[in-house]
């Protein structure tokens, strides 16, 4: 199966995403980095969509939300967010299209959750995605399946990390356990 990852550039004046660390340790699969941007990311996404062809694509967001890797149930048909993207834009309660109020992928998501807890990792199953970036990133790659575009689609959050190079190995081993389930 041919697997697309995406990552996010920095945003909320960070120096760094942790997203973009996490994705050099991946192997065997086609990556492309993200700008947080309303108007950009989907744009990007297509393109990378067009130029690899997966058959199944992986996102990664970064959230401090718990300080654990969260696996998303669900993308909401919802768009908004306190803080502006990178191009300074700030929406509020917009859905992102006439369409399905969620979009949940194929794969069993507590299942997988609970393997990865079985392997040591630090994960809980998560049921939004929020509303900024990664939900609107999130629920265009669901709806890449529902179209029968690409087979599924999963959207993991990571917690922001800096300087710690051993926890960005462990996400890394998680992330790349993810993908072989």
């Amino acid at each position: 199966m041919k697997v697309l990852v995406t990552a996010f550039t920095p945003f909320n004046n960070k120096m760094t995403n942790t997203t973009m660390e996490v994705i050099k340790l991946l192997e065997n699969v086609d990556k492309v980095i993200l700008p947080v941007s309303y108007a950009s990311s989907i744009k990007e996404l297509l393109n990378a969509f067009e130029l690899y062809k997966p058959d199944y694509i992986l996102s990664l967001g970064e959230a401090n939300r718990s300080g654990l890797i969260e696996i998303e149930r669900y993308a909401h048909n919802l768009m908004g967010s306190s803080i502006a993207d990178n191009d300074g834009v700030v929406i509020n309660n917009t859905p992102i299209k006439d369409g399905s109020i969620c979009l949940t992928p194929n794969y069993d998501v507590y299942d997988v959750t609970q393997k990865l807890k079985q392997d040591g990792f630090k994960v809980i199953e998560s049921h939004t995605a929020g509303t900024f970036i990664c939900n609107l990133v999130m629920y265009k790659v669901l709806e890449l399946k529902e179209e029968k575009k690409i087979k599924d689609g999963a959207f993991i959050h990571i917690p922001h990390i800096e300087g710690n190079n051993n926890d960005v190995q462990i996400i890394g081993k998680c992330i790349t356990k993810f993908i072989d389930y």
